[in-house]
């Protein structure tokens, strides 16, 4: 029998198992813990303090949008329906001459919104891998609360500031990226500090939060603009800012995978070494530019295999009938 790399005889008296150090202390450390669950805290509040606000704001910020073109309307038809305050009965505001403007003005809209991300995404993705996730995220919740404040501004001041002024809101992603990358960076930061086994749990979390706030904040909204319009506009914009001093208290997590790696998981102790591990088998590594190009490869093979059935394709000729 050999113990410890020694030979030593057998008798009768000797153990019939081989005698093995204890194993390592498996639990994770205090200091990779409290990080954890500081991080999955800040942005959870994070995802209600951007959430809630921008739903806060559609609603009314439409409503604004169509009280601009109802009073160009009705002061070349009828000035007489326009009240002391300048504002037309919404009643009157549903003429499909007016609703086609705001129709046309939110698409547009839209579209210069997510514009910016298609070019910038990559760019900020590798601008964090290299040098950090929060100050970029700091960058990116000021710009998105920047596009708020342009677009309360032209709501507020539609005399003096055009309204197709919106348009240039897509202007202040410059400094962030906009939605697509505060997103990417969220989901970055929290895999930096979560094991792989908590990586679902935490993720279906954030995903429920988001989903809250779009279960709370429309009714919420509704009733707001029911006293006035201008109630939710500005409880969105002023609580949409609080988004930027939470960024602030986000600690920095690039490397923080690299440290957590050392920490055993109980789990892989137990498992058969020549059992491969699948969740290590397709995972490039942590960083949003690689996250980003996986996830992209991945959509391209699933729609790729989705279309090779003629049924997909059927169903997707119909649908729009």
């Amino acid at each position: 029998m050999t113990v410890n790399g020694n030979y030593q005889p057998i008798a009768e008296n000797s153990p019939l198992l081989e005698h093995f150090p204890a194993a390592p202390d498996l639990e994770p450390r205090p200091r990779a813990k409290d990080l954890h669950n500081r991080v999955i805290f800040l942005v959870l509040l994070l995802v209600v303090a951007v959430d809630i606000p921008s739903v806060l704001q559609s609603a009314p910020r439409t409503r604004f949008f169509e009280i601009i073109y109802c009073r160009r309307f009705y002061e070349k038809f009828d000035p007489s329906l326009i009240g002391g305050n300048g504002v037309v009965e919404e009643q009157y505001c549903k003429r499909d001459s007016i609703q086609a403007q705001v129709a046309f003005l939110k698409g547009w809209l839209t579209f210069f919104d997510h514009l910016p991300g298609l070019f910038l995404a990559i760019p900020f993705g590798m601008l964090a891998d290299k040098y950090g996730r929060k100050w970029l995220l700091v960058m990116n919740l000021a710009s998105l609360w920047l596009q708020a404040a342009w677009l309360y501004l032209v709501c507020t001041f539609p005399g003096k500031i055009p309204v197709r002024a919106a348009w240039l809101q897509g202007a202040f992603q410059i400094f962030g990226g906009g939605g697509l990358v505060a997103t990417a960076l969220l989901f970055v930061i929290v895999n930096d500090v979560t094991p792989q086994s908590k990586s679902s749990s935490i993720f279906f979390r954030i995903g429920a939060a988001n989903m809250l706030c779009y279960f709370i904040s429309p009714p919420l909204s509704g009733y707001l603009m029911e006293k006035d319009p201008w109630i939710p506009l500005a409880l969105g914009f002023g609580l949409q800012f609080l988004s930027v001093p939470i960024t602030f208290l986000i600690p920095e997590t690039l490397g923080a995978r690299k440290e957590d790696d050392e920490t055993i998981d109980l789990d892989e102790m137990h498992k058969d070494p020549s059992t491969p591990n699948p969740s290590s088998l397709d995972l490039p590594k942590h960083g949003v530019f690689n996250v980003s190009r996986t996830l992209l490869i991945s959509f391209v093979k699933d729609s790729a295999t989705l279309f090779k059935d003629w049924r997909v394709l059927f169903f997707m000729a119909i649908y729009p009938f």
